[in-house]
C-alpha cells in the first residue's frame, strides 16, 4: 500500500466523520420537543411554586416535607446559596434545587420528583448530584470537622455525665448502606446480609452527632478490616486525641482516653471492646453492660439518620461515587439539624492529663480489667447495674 492509497483512505474516513456530524446537527435541530408542554407550566402547577410555598404557612407539615424547620431551611439556603446559584436566567433557582434534593434524600424517587416539580428527568438527576456535592462540601467544613483535643475532653465528660462511661472519646460502628450492584464489580460489594452495599463507618459523640466518618468501603469488608486501614484508627496517628492518662472520677486510678466499639473491633490502647464469652461472671457482665449502654449511642445515631432520611430504607440506585456523596450529605445534614434544632450539651473537663508511655494489646486488656473493677466501686457504679445483669436469673 503506497502513500496515495493511505491518503485516499484517510480522506474517506474524514469525510464520513464530517457527514455524521452534519447529520447529528440536523437531528438536533429537528428535535421534536425541547421542553415538554407539562414542564412549561412549572410556575403555574409545579410543586415548588405551589405546594412548597403553601407548606411554609404550616410549620408542622413543612417539617414533615423538608425534614427540618423553616428557619433551619432558610439558614441552610443562605449557607449553600453561593454554591447553588447559576448564571443562566433559565436555570432552576437555588431554593428549588435545595427543596428538590431534600425530597430525594427523604425517600422520594427521581421520576416522582420530576413529575411533581415539572422538571426533566435528566435535569433532576443533575440537580441532585450537584446539590449533594455542594451541601457535603459547605456543611462538612462547618459541622463535620474532626474534634480538637479540648473538644475530645468535652466529649469524654459528656459520656461520663450522660451515659456513665469514663474517658470515652466516642462510640464507633459501621452501617451497611444498601445499593444497587455497581457494574463490573462482581461480589466486591456483596455483604454478609446477602445484599450489595457500601459501608458508612462513623464515630459519634455523647449527643448523637457524628464526629468522624469513613465512607465508601465495599460491603464485603468487615468493620475491623475497614477500621484497621482507615483514618479513624488512632494507631494511624491521623487523629488529634488526648495523649497520656488522667484520674478516674473519685479515685486515683490513671486511665487513658479511648473509643468504644463492639466485638467486631480489635481491642487496643485507644479502642475498648466488651469481654467475649457466655459465662463471664458479675464483674465482666457489669462492664459489658456499661460499655453497651454507652456504645448504643452510635446505633441510635444511625437510627435517627435512617429515620429522617428515608433514602436509606431501600437500595440506592447510583454509581458508588454518587452514593458516597449522598451519604456524606445526609451525615452533614444530620449534624446541621442537631446543631440548629437539637440539644447541644457542653461540658468542661478539669482533670489533669498525665503522660503514660505504655501501649499495645496487653496494656489495653489491663485498662479494661481496671475499668471493670472501677465499676464495682462507689464512685464508678450506677444504682441499677446489679439489677440489670442479674435479671432473669434464679438467685435462690
Amino acid at each position: 500500500m503506497d502513500d496515495s492509497d493511505l491518503l485516499l483512505i484517510s480522506s474517506v474516513y474524514l469525510g464520513a466523520i464530517l457527514v455524521n456530524r452534519r447529520r447529528e446537527r440536523i437531528r438536533r435541530r429537528r428535535r421534536r420537543l425541547w421542553v415538554r408542554p407539562i414542564n412549561m407550566r412549572r410556575r403555574q402547577q409545579g410543586a415548588f411554586h405551589n405546594l412548597f410555598q403553601e407548606l411554609k404557612t404550616d410549620p408542622q407539615m413543612f417539617w414533615k416535607y423538608a425534614r427540618m424547620t423553616l428557619p433551619s431551611f432558610q439558614n441552610l439556603l443562605d449557607i449553600a446559596n453561593p454554591s447553588l446559584l447559576k448564571r443562566s436566567p433559565r436555570a432552576i433557582n437555588p431554593e428549588q434545587r435545595l427543596a428538590l434534593t431534600l425530597r430525594f434524600l427523604s425517600g422520594d424517587k427521581v421520576p416522582a420528583i420530576a413529575f411533581a416539580y415539572r422538571v426533566g428527568l435528566s435535569t433532576v438527576h443533575k440537580i441532585i448530584k450537584e446539590t449533594s456535592d455542594a451541601l457535603g462540601r459547605v456543611l462538612g467544613h462547618r459541622y463535620l470537622q474532626a474534634p480538637s483535643k479540648e473538644e475530645y475532653l468535652q466529649i469524654a465528660e459528656g459520656f461520663w455525665q450522660l451515659w456513665n462511661f469514663p474517658h470515652c472519646l466516642g462510640a464507633i460502628d459501621g452501617k451497611h448502606v444498601d445499593a444497587q450492584c455497581p457494574p463490573n464489580s462482581g461480589t466486591l460489594y456483596f455483604n454478609y446480609h446477602k445484599r450489595y452495599s457500601v459501608v458508612l463507618m462513623a464515630v459519634c459523640d455523647h449527643n448523637y452527632k457524628f464526629t468522624l466518618v469513613d465512607i465508601g468501603s465495599a460491603g464485603k469488608n468487615s468493620d475491623g478490616g475497614i477500621f484497621a486501614i482507615s483514618d479513624l484508627n488512632p494507631e494511624n496517628r491521623q487523629l488529634n486525641i488526648p495523649e497520656g492518662a488522667s484520674k478516674l472520677s473519685g479515685s486515683d486510678i490513671q486511665m487513658p482516653y479511648f473509643f468504644i466499639g463492639d466485638e467486631a473491633f480489635p481491642i487496643g490502647k485507644h479502642l475498648m471492646r466488651p469481654f467475649t464469652g457466655n459465662y463471664l461472671g458479675e464483674r465482666k457482665n457489669i462492664f459489658n453492660y456499661r460499655l453497651s449502654r454507652a456504645r448504643r449511642i452510635i446505633e441510635n445515631s444511625f437510627g435517627i439518620l435512617a429515620k429522617k432520611w428515608a433514602i436509606y430504607n431501600r437500595p440506592i440506585v447510583a454509581i458508588p461515587e454518587n452514593i458516597n456523596k449522598y451519604i456524606l450529605t445526609t451525615v452533614c445534614l444530620h449534624n446541621y439539624i442537631r446543631h440548629q434544632e437539637g440539644d447541644n450539651i457542653q461540658f468542661q473537663n478539669n482533670d489533669e492529663v498525665i503522660e503514660n508511655i505504655e501501649n499495645g494489646i496487653a496494656y489495653a486488656v489491663n485498662v479494661r480489667e481496671t475499668l471493670s473493677n472501677y465499676f464495682l466501686t462507689p464512685p464508678g457504679m450506677v444504682n441499677w447495674q446489679y439489677d440489670y445483669v442479674t435479671r432473669g436469673q434464679n438467685l435462690d
